[in-house]
């Protein structure tokens, strides 16, 4: 029987090779799997000192191309263990542009788990041949091996002790009870939500529904521009409406311009000079928009967490869940995998996220409110929301100004039920029922 620690471990080398060439063919790509990996999952030395290089250019918010790769390792002293000049410069040989490095990613963490059992089962080989060897104590300490191997945890995750961390919860409550602020997380601009909501949390997963028309991109872009106006950074990726579209909305709701004058490009001297100065103001906000019309799961939550370490993002939009190329046979399935992308995206880099969802239209003449069981093709996004909201208005013709309902369909360990808003044509904006206009 040949020993597998002479003959040689399981690896990867060509996956290894591949992945740390798509990384520098596109950030993006070592964004996608940065969480998957650890250093030690590289066989090669040479390929565990260059990932370590661009997790550290990464964690830094610092581009990553070759050129960037060589002066980390030549500053740390780490190039001639990286293999040089000569094997950076081949890493991007034959790859082409588009490759999928999930699935090296998978090839890459299988490999070492494959060498971590090996290694494992030769330790307990070996202790085993023991002649006074406790059989009892041998498979109780090499199971905890094993399964921590399959498990795959970092240092960072898996079971804690309760009491870890509560003494910055304490000190965060203590800070927010003492602010005078009307919410504890992100406001929406709209007092009776805020009121009600408290605002959206880092870390939670908020899910906006409405009909075609009623409004949900509009009440998203304005929780993300309000924010943005007080200086936190948003992102919204807007996989329906080109960038313009959401330009002149912005426009109209922070300017004195009616959004259909803006549209239909019927303006007056006195409209170019308001926009002109509310554009000078909006321009200044720390608000991002990605209007790319497909985009794969990886590839949304990749560039997020591109965003948030450039630009410090504390808001993500997804409008809307549907476009988002999810994984799986069937449409229900897909969206299931869109929903837990963004989801895990608000988890682990703790933002707030709203991924906007189309609602099924009710019958004609059925005049009842929404509720979550309308939300399209919905899969499990109620399950996977922390907060739902529904939008609703009760537009007329020709009016400017229509009355709005948002139903808090479900909220953890929160108010729900009905909040009446108004929603104003002109301004393309959301406010409070009792507000006798829209402030610009």
């Amino acid at each position: 029987m040949s020993d597998p620690m002479r003959d040689g471990l399981p690896e990867a080398m060509h996956a290894e090779r591949a992945l740390l060439g798509a990384a520098l063919l596109d950030q993006v790509n070592l964004l996608s799997v940065e969480a998957e990996l650890q250093i030690g999952d590289f066989y090669s030395p040479l390929n565990r000192a260059i990932f370590g290089a661009m997790l550290r250019l990464s964690s830094d918010a610092r581009p990553l191309d070759t050129v960037t790769l060589y002066e980390e390792l030549r500053e740390r002293a780490e190039l001639e263990q990286a293999g040089g000049v000569a094997y950076l410069a081949t890493l991007t040989d034959g790859l082409p542009r588009g490759i999928n490095i999930g699935h090296y990613a998978g090839l890459v963490r299988g490999a070492a788990k494959r060498r971590a059992l090996v290694r494992t089962g030769h330790g307990l080989v070996t202790a085993a041949m023991l002649a006074d060897a406790d059989p009892d104590a041998l498979a109780a300490q090499y199971d905890a091996e094993l399964l921590g191997t399959i498990a795959g945890a970092a240092e960072t995750s898996g079971p804690r002790a309760v009491g870890e961390g509560l003494p910055g919860l304490l000190s965060d409550l203590r800070r927010q009870s003492e602010s005078t602020a009307r919410t504890v997380g992100l406001p929406s601009g709209i007092g009776a939500l805020d009121d009600a909501t408290s605002g959206l949390r880092a870390g939670e997963y908020a899910v906006i529904g409405g009909y075609p028309g009623e409004g949900k991109t509009a009440l998203a872009l304005g929780i993300a521009a309000e924010n943005a106006r007080a200086g936190t950074p948003a992102l919204i990726f807007s996989l329906e409406m080109r960038r313009e579209e959401l330009q002149g909305r912005l426009l109209a709701g922070y300017s004195t311009v009616p959004y259909w004058r803006i549209r239909t490009a019927q303006l007056r001297a006195a409209d170019l000079a308001a926009l002109a100065e509310a554009a000078d103001t909006i321009a200044q906000w720390p608000l991002l928009v990605d209007d790319s019309p497909t985009l794969g799961n990886a590839e949304l939550v990749a560039r997020a967490r591109l965003a948030i370490r450039r630009h410090g993002v504390r808001l993500v939009v997804a409008d809307y869940i549907r476009l988002m190329r999810g994984d799986g046979p069937d449409l229900r399935q897909r969206i299931n995998s869109s929903s837990d992308a963004l989801r895990r995206l608000a988890k682990q880099e703790n933002v707030a996220v709203i991924g906007l969802s189309q609602l099924r239209r009710p019958p004609a003449g059925d005049k009842r409110q929404p509720t979550l069981d309308d939300l399209k093709e919905s899969g499990n996004l109620a399950e996977d929301a922390h907060l739902v909201l529904l939008v609703t208005q009760d537009r007329r013709d020709h009016q400017p100004t229509a009355d709005a309902t948002i139903t808090i369909a479900k909220q953890r360990g929160g108010r729900m039920g009905p909040l009446a808003a108004r929603f104003s044509a002109e301004r393309m904006r959301f406010f409070d029922a009792a507000e006798a206009g829209v402030p610009v």
